[in-house]
């Protein structure tokens, strides 16, 4: 980090570079607003020196472009609103109950007969 931060630092928070564990984080910090546009990349992390930093990682090593693979270019934050809204429509019709199930009601021992 060299420059303010994409979540509204003044400065550099670390000596490395944050990364998320998601495609929804890279949408999540592009939301933000600090950018008018961000690319967001994924990362090949085998064997470099990374170590955990509130909810993310931060790479302590420099990044070589053969482990770089660009997913997304020139989002907005607009854009990366509009993926995440996205994202929860598609999650709450994923999360809706399917199938059968029975449902037997019977006394208590203690229940009066």
């Amino acid at each position: 980090m060299s420059v303010a931060g994409i979540a509204g630092s003044l400065g550099p928070e670390v000596d490395g570079v944050f990364l998320g564990e998601s495609l929804f984080d890279g949408f999540w910090y592009a939301s933000f607003g600090q950018h008018a546009q961000v690319d967001i990349w994924q990362v090949r992390t085998t064997g470099l020196r990374i170590r955990q930093m509130n909810d993310g990682w931060v790479c302590e090593d420099v990044i070589a472009p053969d482990r770089l693979k660009l997913i997304e270019s020139d989002v907005s934050p607009e854009k990366a609103s509009a993926w995440l809204d996205a994202q929860h429509t598609t999650e709450a019709q994923d999360s809706s109950l399917t199938g059968d199930m029975t449902v037997t009601f019977r006394r208590r021992s203690t229940d009066d007969p």
